[in-house]
């Protein structure tokens, strides 16, 4: 049976709500790695979970991986995500939704703008 396994940081919003479960030692890293956020710090929180192949098919394909690349590397508008694709705006914003849902990404508001923020890390497929 092929598993997908994913790594990706969690949001400060995943992060308070672990805190507030927490306790012990997992409370301070936990602690520590919401204050980094807020100061835009190296700490970050990491979760590990599997996603359907199905998913991971879709996440995979090359035109995903070339916007997942591209995310990584520009923090900018969809509009200006999807003329360095050279793909449609909405087609993008699909895709971006997409990963949303999945938990990939998160979207942040710059100057009015809607910048998509990578949270992946890894993707591990194991046989």
């Amino acid at each position: 049976m092929v598993r997908v396994v994913v790594r990706r940081r969690a949001t400060p919003d995943e992060i308070r709500a672990a805190l507030e479960k927490a306790g012990g030692e997992e409370a301070e890293e936990l602690l520590r790695a919401y204050k980094e956020y807020e100061e835009e710090g190296e700490t970050t929180y990491v979760l590990t979970y599997e996603i359907p192949p199905k998913v991971a098919r879709r996440i995979l394909s090359p035109k995903m991986l070339k916007l997942i690349e591209q995310i990584s590397m520009y923090r900018m508008s969809i509009t200006d995500h999807a003329r360095m694709l050279g793909r449609s705006p909405p087609n993008v914003y699909n895709d971006l939704k997409f990963l949303r849902e999945h938990g990939l990404i998160i979207f942040e508001v710059l100057g009015g703008i809607k910048v998509p923020v990578l949270l992946l890390e890894e993707i591990r497929i194991i046989v």
